[in-house]
């Protein structure tokens, strides 16, 4: 196992993603042309070492709703790595109403719906692994969730707290394997996106389960 991208979103509060830096180094940027905020800098914000949309009463004068997409800039590309493994904390706060977050391949391109490698939703509790239907599972409001997709190949697992909740295999979109850059896209169907990502883990190869002894905790605004 090899680590490609490392972030726990420490930092001092809040600071505009743009301005940050992941753990081991890369920058991040939003994506230009997508989702409300037309990939401006204001778009994600980092508070409370953990990831969230600035339109969540941050005070950046930003209040639209819908998608924005980051990416971090330079890691490899997702079809470079034979296996790759994206681990992070997923929590959705009080006061979610419809909340989406999806992680996208080809972030740093066009990025299409055939782009999505994984939806997953709060307020219709379901979600969706590649090109599957969507599948029935429950978020309780503040409370953090270890997210885990293995992929191998044109296959892959989605856990949630080590429980295995949906398998899939390709293709994804017109490939075969996922490519492109990797990138998160946090929604919301009204104008505050509640909810939050702490500690995101992409690695080459299987990834350890660093979430087994991490204390779930309640969001602190």
């Amino acid at each position: 196992m090899s680590t490609v991208l490392l972030d726990t979103f420490t930092d001092t509060d809040p600071t505009l993603l743009t301005d940050h830096n992941a753990d081991s180094g890369q920058p991040w940027a939003s994506a230009t042309s997508f989702g409300s905020g037309n990939g401006t800098a204001d778009e994600f914000v980092v508070r409370g070492n953990r990831l969230r949309r600035v339109n969540w009463d941050d005070g950046f004068g930003y209040n639209g709703g819908g998608e924005a997409l980051a990416y971090p800039v330079g890691i490899a590309g997702m079809h470079t790595l034979p296996a790759f493994t994206v681990t992070f904390g997923l929590l959705f706060a009080t006061g979610v109403t419809n909340s989406t977050l999806y992680l996208y391949q080809e972030a740093d391109g066009a990025p299409t719906n055939d782009d999505i490698m994984v939806r997953l939703t709060n307020g219709i509790n379901t979600f969706d692994l590649g090109n599957n239907p969507s599948v029935a599972i429950t978020f309780n409001t503040n409370q953090l969730y270890a997210i885990r997709l293995e992929v191998a190949g044109s296959t892959a697992d989605l856990y949630v707290d080590e429980v295995l909740v949906g398998s899939y295999t390709g293709p994804w979109g017109v490939n075969a394997v996922p490519t492109g850059a990797f990138g998160l896209d946090l929604f919301d169907t009204g104008a505050e996106s509640y909810l939050t990502v702490d500690t995101l883990l992409i690695s080459a190869g299987a990834t350890p389960d660093f979430w087994t002894n991490r204390v779930k905790t309640t969001e602190i605004v």
